[in-house]
This record gives C-alpha cells, structure tokens and sequence, in this order.
C-alpha cells in the first residue's frame, strides 16, 4: 500500500512535468490531460486538474481516500517544441511502465537537462529568421545581412533580459525600439535598400504567433478562461511591439507627432 509521503511525492513528480509542458508551450487542455492519465496510471482517482496560463492546482485521492492537493505556478514560457515532444514521449512511457517517483523525476530531470538548444544555435536560429523572412518578402540581400546583425542583438538583449527576469513585454518594447532605430540608420547609411524590409525580418522574431494560437485552441477546447488569458497577454505583447517601433520611428524622424 501506498504511504501518505509516497503520493506526495508522486504527485509531485507529476505536477513537475506538467509545469515543464506548460512552459514549452502546450496548451491547456494537453497539460491536464497529461496530468489526469498519469494519476489514473498510478492509481489516484478523482483527480481535479485547473490550469490556466501562470498557474496549475491539482487534486488526488490516494487509495485510503484522503486528498492531496499541490500546485505550481508557472512564472514565464521557454517555448521548446523538441522537449514538449520529449515529454508526450515520457509519459506515455511512464503511463505504460509506472517506474517509481524516484526513477520518475530523474528521467524527467534527464530531458530537462538534456532538451535544449545551444547559445549558438538558437542565434543562428535569429539570424536565418529575421534574413530568410526579410527576403521572403522581397527584400535584397543587403536587406537580409542588416536584419540578420539586427537579430544579434535582439538576441542578446533577450538573454540580458532573461537571466534578470525582467517582464517580457518590456523585452519586446526595447527588441522592437533598438530594431526600428538600427534598422533607419542601417537604411539611412546605404547599407540597406529598404528600411520596411529590414522592419519585416526583424519583427517575425517577436510577433506572439503561438501564443495566440494556442489561445485560440484553448477556447476551442472549452478553457475559455486559460485562452481568454493568452489572448490577452498576446494582444498586449503585440502592443509592446507596435509601441516600440511606432517610438522608433518618432525618434528617427520618419513619423512626426
């Protein structure tokens, strides 16, 4: 039988990789469900999963029928699309094979550990965006090389802006206002031939894409609330960047007041 302490520790485990899918970007409705049919495999019934975008309680009766309930709350989003499909892959596992919560957490710490990208990689990633969109939109290659410097910076600037947990809207007011100005001078100095072109390429790096998606399939999925919540965050986000760049033209002298 199953003792009080071995559940809490089981639904941590549990309520650990639900967080992590939230953060890599699942919607809501594939972080309960996940959480549910993991319970269900180990044997703690009735379970009550709410989630939303920041915040995940969860519910459980052991064997003796006695509850237990956590939470997590979920402080930021690293949307990583190769570990979220680690993770499906590991509780499918766990759900078939049911290891115990020691072996559980560490091969959750495993993926976690081992399911990212590097430093350079993901900026090679920012160049080859912000170039290949810049000249997808017909832009000239000059246009591509200037977007891709741009996307340098950006990148950086979101690392400086991780590593103090500064709010991400604000990172995407300044991405987008040092994008805009750098962009003008880059078009002004006869580097680059079309300073729009430049603007494009850069702000695919921003624009809440899923995000917004996944709002839109939460409320499909009937978490009004939870995609209610991204859309907003969404819309706000994409305020931040139109505010930066609408400041960086103003700055620049392209728009007057």
């Amino acid at each position: 039988m199953r003792t009080n302490k071995d559940t809490e520790n089981l639904l941590t485990v549990i309520m650990n990789l639900g967080k992590e899918m939230l953060m890599c970007g699942a919607e809501v409705n594939r972080v309960e469900d996940t959480i549910s049919r993991l319970c269900t495999a180990y044997g703690l019934e009735n379970a009550e999963i709410f989630s939303i975008t920041s915040l995940i309680i969860v519910t459980v009766k052991d064997d003796e029928y006695r509850s237990h309930v956590q939470s997590r709350r979920v402080a930021g989003y690293v949307f990583n699309f190769y570990r979220l499909e680690e993770l499906n892959a590991l509780s499918r596992t766990v759900c078939q094979s049911t290891p115990s919560a020691e072996d559980f957490q560490v091969m959750l710490d495993e993926i976690i550990k081992h399911s990212h990208f590097s430093k350079l990689l993901r900026m090679i990633g920012f160049i080859l965006t912000s170039g290949g969109f810049c000249l997808l939109f017909k832009g000239s290659f000059t246009d591509a090389l200037c977007a891709g410097l741009i996307a340098v910076v950006i990148f950086l600037i979101e690392r400086l802006f991780t590593r103090f947990a500064i709010n991400g809207m604000f990172y995407n007011f300044v991405s987008s206002l040092f994008a805009g100005v750098s962009a003008y001078y880059f078009a002004n100095l006869n580097i680059g031939a079309h300073l729009d072109k430049i603007m494009i390429g850069n702000i695919m790096l921003l624009i809440p894409g899923l995000m917004l998606t996944n709002a839109i399939k939460d409320m499909m999925n009937g978490d009004t609330m939870a995609g209610f919540l991204r859309f907003c965050e969404a819309l706000l986000t994409a305020l931040a960047i139109a505010l930066g760049f609408w400041l960086a033209m103003i700055v620049t002298g392209v728009l007057t007041w």
